[in-house]
């Protein structure tokens, strides 16, 4: 017990001491240049992570807690002479304690504001990875919140036959060109105007990991395998496909036998063979129990799904699109002028027995110009029964079970919603003379709290602060040619109150105890 007072009190005074507390302040304020730094290289999430919310930081602010604590103890009962230091200290204790309360309850988050539209939906940087088992179920769902790192961190985690692996709170990702021992379609396509320059991958290969549909704007991209192509040509709206067999059947005759909540059954007779499909619902074939076969390997292919808006359909190095009441048909052996915003479109590369894969690597983010430019995706590493994928958070993704059922992944940001609903009326920017380097910007927004509706002005150096939340003007993004969004930082910070107090009383303890008592002294000795 004794050994154990000795040890409690060598601590205290280690902690009170003045060399421990220069030691200390010197470490904290080092630790800031270092963050300052790290922030301007790799931006304020990543700081945040590495520096500022890291648990070695805590600790440093707190070791200097309890040496401010303890120094102001030693110097009890309360001194006349040392009321300015008294002052000075309660400050700092009470700064402390504001900055914890704002660590606990404080809120930090991103707001992105469309013109003319309303949210009140903001993101933190907190992240989750949301998983739904049966995309039939949509009650059933998983939500999982993932660690608040800055580097790569192991998982572990199970859940059924699902096992999160790895994650990447910064994560970069590659596209490369991978040998297949089997042949399927992969094609590289360049789509580009005036406005707009977009390459992007598509491929039937199942470990290439892509979507076969692609939307940009108005206009929405499908690729198919190139043998399909034969059969699109002909006359027939409905197609029956199977790309095990690689082929294709044009449906002679189509009748409805049967009619259901999702849509009408369909018995489609080919000279092969004959089906039975339900378009509105499902791709698949039907038994004679009307149950869905995923596992027969046959497609239903709508050719009327695609007459409805900008649509096109890429079948390797072959094209279709509908437009002005006609299916038109090329090859994509030289570029193709398509009837959308002047697009071109460009076959870059084709093959079968390479398939583009995405290599998904940990790297620290990188800014440019204040925006990051590289690390700016989250992504998981999981296995599903036997396969082993990542889910990033540029999009979710599907995948189908031993069972045949469909889970579906989302890794994205936590989001909470502010008490009130803000539309972007005007995004406005200034640039520099003669140049069209950003000077300052500002947001005109309406703010609708259920009851009234007001108008302000977001500047740079003007935030707006609202039912305990305050929204800083952070950056902009382009959507078309003179059209912008903007990007608002949102806090809710409890502590605030705290730290102005002890903001106070620590420049007003400091006027007292250096100078205030300089002055006094010298006057009573005399």
């Amino acid at each position: 017990m004794k050994s154990l007072i000795s040890l409690f009190k060598k601590i205290e005074t280690t902690l009170g001491s003045l060399k421990f507390a220069v030691i200390i302040i010197l470490i904290f304020a080092v630790y800031l240049a270092y963050g300052t730094i790290i922030e301007s290289f790799h931006g304020a999430e990543y700081a945040a992570r590495a520096i500022y919310k890291h648990p070695f930081f805590f600790l440093i602010q707190l070791c200097m807690f309890l040496s401010i604590l303890i120094a102001t103890l030693h110097r009890m009962p309360l001194q006349k002479r040392l009321y300015g230091f008294y002052t000075l200290h309660a400050g700092l204790l009470i700064l402390f304690i504001g900055s914890f309360i704002s660590f606990l309850a404080g809120v930090d988050g991103v707001l992105t504001l469309y013109p003319q539209t309303a949210t009140q939906q903001f993101e933190l940087q907190k992240d989750q990875l949301i998983i739904r088992p049966d995309r039939l179920n949509s009650q059933k769902f998983h939500q999982i919140t993932l660690p608040y790192a800055f580097s790569s961190k192991n998982i572990d985690l199970k859940i059924d036959n699902i096992h999160l692996l790895q994650y990447y709170p910064f994560a970069q990702i590659e596209t490369k060109w991978q040998k297949s021992s089997q042949d399927y379609d992969s094609a590289h396509y360049l789509l580009a105007n005036e406005q707009v320059q977009q390459d992007f991958f598509f491929s039937r290969h199942p470990q290439a990991m892509l979507k076969d549909q692609l939307q940009m704007g108005p206009l929405t991209i499908n690729f198919f395998p190139g043998f399909l192509f034969q059969c699109v040509t002909q006359s027939s709206d409905f197609i029956i496909w199977n790309e095990e067999q690689k082929k294709c059947l044009n449906v002679q005759k189509s009748k409805v036998i049967d009619r259901a909540v999702q849509g009408e059954i369909y018995q489609l007779i080919t000279a092969e063979k004959t089906f039975r499909f339900q378009p509105d619902a499902a791709p698949f074939e039907l038994d004679e129990q009307k149950r869905f076969q995923p596992n027969s390997g046959w497609r239903l292919l709508n050719k009327t799904q695609f007459t409805q808006g900008p649509n096109l359909m890429l079948f390797a190095d072959q094209l279709a699109f509908f437009h002005q009441d006609q299916w038109h048909y090329h090859s994509l052996t030289e570029s193709i002028t398509l009837p959308w915003m002047n697009f071109q479109m460009q076959l870059l590369k084709l093959s079968q027995d390479q398939y583009p894969a995405k290599i998904i690597s940990a790297t620290k983010p990188v800014l440019d110009e204040g925006k990051v430019v590289q690390g700016n995706l989250k992504a998981i590493q999981i296995q599903l029964d036997d396969e082993i994928f990542w889910v990033d958070s540029q999009e979710p993704l599907q995948m189908r079970d031993q069972n045949q059922k469909i889970v579906s992944f989302k890794l994205s940001a936590q989001s909470l919603k502010l008490p009130y609903e803000i539309t972007l009326n005007e995004f406005r920017m200034d640039t520099d003379p003669g140049t069209k380097n950003p000077a300052s910007y500002q947001s005109f927004v309406t703010v609708f709290d259920g009851q009234k509706t007001t108008r302000h002005n977001i500047s740079m150096n003007q935030p707006l602060v609202h039912q305990d939340f305050t929204l800083y003007q952070n950056s902009y993004f382009k959507i078309a040619p003179d059209v912008y969004g903007s990007t608002l930082t949102v806090n809710y910070d409890p502590g605030r109150s705290w730290k102005y107090l002890g903001s106070l009383l620590l420049v007003l303890g400091t006027l007292w105890h250096f100078l205030l008592r300089r002055i006094q002294w010298p006057l009573t000795r005399r």
